[in-house]
């Protein structure tokens, strides 16, 4: 458990092409709040405790947690649902009250997003591959029916689970509402946070350059929209 219970600490939850390293990117621009990856995804090293890196398996992952979140500041890791029941990360942060921001997006979207990323291999925004960016328009994609289910009901089921774990200690942010209204959407999450809110932070705007309409990228789409049709997924289908 955490040493001196910090109840600063807190963690981003997603899944991949949620936004989360754009929410990082926010949150670690505030002069309270310090920011990492994906550092227990079982490879990751961090530069965040005793200024070394150090790599997080299953023996040490409790030691780096209790390090890491009392640290001074506000603390915060990003996890996705595929790594967050490994080593029983999912009940350490439920037993000492890690605060939970459950990044949400539209699935259909992301499932998109993760195919062109994929096929392309940018992943992310850097001033290295900045002029490599997903050109929507030049790069369409054909999308198996089966695995889109498949991605849809493992996601789904897991945002419904850990949103039932973490009730009480949670707040859900959709990608698309901080898309359109990110200073009402930071606003709130400083809130939860405990921290300033009126304080200068570095308005990333290069998301909203990526905003197109996935059906129109998905070269066999009215074969996606016939199976997500009167399914519980069909409202997957109005993308904002």
């Amino acid at each position: 458990s955490i040493q001196d219970v910090n109840m600063k600490g807190f963690a981003i939850l997603g899944h991949a092409r949620v936004g989360s390293t754009w929410l990082l990117r926010l949150l670690n621009s505030h002069p309270q709040i310090n920011m990492l990856g994906e550092v227990l995804h079982g490879t990751g090293t961090g530069k965040f405790v005793e200024g070394k890196h150090w790599p997080v398996n299953e023996s040490n992952v409790y030691d780096y947690l209790n390090k890491y979140y009392n640290k001074e500041g506000v603390n915060g890791i990003k996890i996705f649902f595929r790594h967050i029941n490994r080593w029983g990360i999912d009940k350490y942060f439920a037993d000492n009250n890690v605060k939970v921001i459950s990044l949400e997006r539209n699935l259909l979207d992301c499932f998109v997003s993760y195919k062109h990323a994929e096929k392309t291999s940018v992943w992310g925004y850097t001033e290295k591959n900045k002029n490599k960016r997903i050109d929507y328009n030049k790069h369409s994609i054909s999308i198996d029916a089966k695995e889109l289910l498949k991605y849809l009901n493992f996601n789904t089921d897991k945002r419904a689970k850990y949103n039932s774990l973490y009730s009480n200690n949670m707040i859900i942010v959709r990608y698309e509402d901080l898309l359109h209204n990110m200073k009402e959407v930071m606003a709130n999450v400083l809130q939860y946070l405990e921290v300033d809110v009126d304080v200068g932070m570095h308005a990333d705007t290069l998301q909203s350059s990526n905003v197109y309409k996935p059906l129109d990228k998905i070269t066999n789409s009215d074969e996606v929209v016939e199976m997500l049709t009167d399914t519980k997924f069909e409202y997957m289908l109005q993308i904002n």
